[in-house]
């Protein structure tokens, strides 16, 4: 008899828990500078994934990422639009439950 098993990692879970994050539901940028980096387990976040199975996109995917959001914080005042509330939709990757609203107003001069 053959057995089959899956192994699904609960990300999500792990990067809501509040066991590892004060306030897990909360924006906080803060999170992430060195010295709080420092300061957590070394999987308490892991949106590429760890040790040999991790994303080999990771390296490029960040830097692009830091690239975009500096072109456009440098051109744009951002604001959440009203009633942009966004759900977590969970499938292999995490993404938003419908379009993210924003509203952009060009810096003056």
């Amino acid at each position: 008899m053959m057995l089959k098993a899956a192994v699904v990692s609960l990300t999500y879970g792990i990067h809501h828990h509040p066991e590892l994050w004060e306030n897990p539901e909360r924006f906080d940028p803060e999170r992430f500078t060195n010295e709080a980096i420092a300061k957590r387990h070394k999987l308490a976040w892991v949106p590429f994934g760890m040790g040999q199975r991790q994303c080999i996109g990771k390296d490029f995917s960040m830097m692009e990422a830091q690239i975009i959001l500096a072109m456009v914080v440098q051109r744009y005042a951002l604001t959440a639009a009203p009633d942009a509330a966004i759900k977590p939709k969970i499938s292999s990757t995490l993404k938003p439950n419908r379009s993210v609203l924003v509203h952009l107003e060009p810096h003056t001069v």
